[in-house]
């Protein structure tokens, strides 16, 4: 029994066993083991494991009509051998997710669905439980444009969160936080706001770390109180959600710039126009050093600066930055383009303003190339201080 013992555990040297009876036993049961099971007829449970696994690896490197195969392929093999249970529910909820990232939202809702209703059969585990299936649902329907669904299921979801982690635990938090999202598609802003404070007031009482989902709390409750003209109450949300960014993505991460403008718009709005220009500078500025801007938020930022200046009656300090945006304009996309319509036509109106008739008359020439659409707002018989602001 020593050599035997000593054989099978793997041990070496002096003590080995002068007939290799384990060894023969090892060899017999690896036979035996292969018969049963050889390796390219693996059992239904590893086959299921396999397509899972490499599913979830094809996900990964966005080979989604891959993975959709491998994943149907799960649901196969876990229809024969677990017709009613956890498998089948994963593979479903797995192929839900690939459904939705190729914008197939009606079938990634059928499976989403289906892997609901396995998994309150199969009973909870992690990650096919109703709780997490909910969430994609939820997600699922807002992809989709079906809100009141969406909200619906955020509803089921906190009331199963809250009876399984209490009424202020993270997930509770994420969930109110979600909610709060689809309420101002219903025209509940003041229901958002409501759900976002509690959520960032579970936040502060549990002391939690920061993260990306605080930043969107704060941003989404920032734009709460600015949708229900609450200057007051966004400022100092505002104030918070540019420390966290600042904090969690560095200076020079381009959401900064948003803020920025929507703090300096709230200033403006408070009669605080030193702090407003002041802000709208130090977006400038970061837009300045910033390696690669986006055409968009420099375009955005020169428009807000140049439109406070025409609010305040400074049009030689407004008269750059819109040349400046024009300059932009120019090489944008259509649909940007588009957006800035306004601005430009208070160009054209700036122009005439300032006395400069052929300037003006250049300018329109070069806006009618990029955006028709900015000569609904050009209003040359009606003084540009009193139409642009009123």
């Amino acid at each position: 029994m020593a050599y035997a013992d000593s054989s099978l555990s793997g041990a070496g040297g002096a003590a080995a066993s002068p007939f290799p009876v384990a060894g023969l036993v090892g060899v017999f049961l690896l036979m035996r083991a292969v018969r049963r099971n050889p390796p390219n007829r693996a059992l239904p449970e590893d086959r299921w494991n396999l397509s899972i696994r490499q599913g979830v690896a094809l996900y990964g490197e966005q080979r989604y009509p891959e993975a959709e195969q491998q994943f149907l392929n799960a649901i196969s093999l876990a229809e024969k051998s677990d017709p009613d249970g956890d498998r089948l529910a994963k593979s479903h909820r797995e192929l839900s997710i690939v459904y939705l990232a190729q914008q197939r939202s009606g079938e990634a809702e059928q499976a989403s669905q289906r892997a609901l209703n396995l998994s309150r059969k199969a009973g909870v585990c992690f990650q096919t439980s109703p709780e997490n299936i909910l969430d994609d649902l939820a997600i699922i329907y807002q992809a989709q444009g079906k809100q009141a669904d969406a909200a619906k299921t955020y509803e089921q979801l906190l009331e199963l969160q809250e009876a399984a982690h209490g009424p202020d635990s993270r997930p509770v938090a994420v969930t109110r936080h979600r909610l709060a999202c689809v309420r101002p598609a219903e025209g509940k802003h003041q229901e958002a706001e409501e759900l976002n404070r509690r959520a960032l007031g579970a936040y502060d009482k549990g002391e939690w770390p920061e993260d990306e989902t605080l930043i969107a709390i704060l941003r989404q409750l920032a734009w709460n109180c600015l949708a229900q003209k609450k200057p007051a109450q966004a400022e100092p949300v505002l104030r918070r959600l540019l420390s966290c960014e600042e904090r969690l993505l560095g200076r020079e991460a381009p959401c900064l710039v948003s803020t920025l403008r929507a703090l300096a718009d709230v200033r403006n709005q408070q009669g605080d126009y030193g702090d407003c220009e002041a802000l709208f500078k130090e977006a400038m500025q970061r837009l300045d050093g910033a390696e690669r801007p986006e055409d968009s938020a420099v375009a955005c930022t020169v428009s807000d600066l140049g439109w406070f200046y025409c609010q305040r009656g400074r049009f030689t300090d407004a008269e750059p930055l819109f040349a400046k945006l024009l300059e932009i304009v120019e090489k944008t996309q259509s649909q940007e383009r588009e957006q800035m319509a306004e601005s430009l036509g208070a160009y054209v109106n700036l122009l005439r303003e300032l006395g400069s008739w052929d300037e003006a008359a250049t300018i329109a020439g070069r806006v009618e190339a990029v955006c028709a659409g900015y000569a609904k707002y050009v209003r040359p018989r009606v003084p540009f201080r009193w139409w642009a602001w009123n």
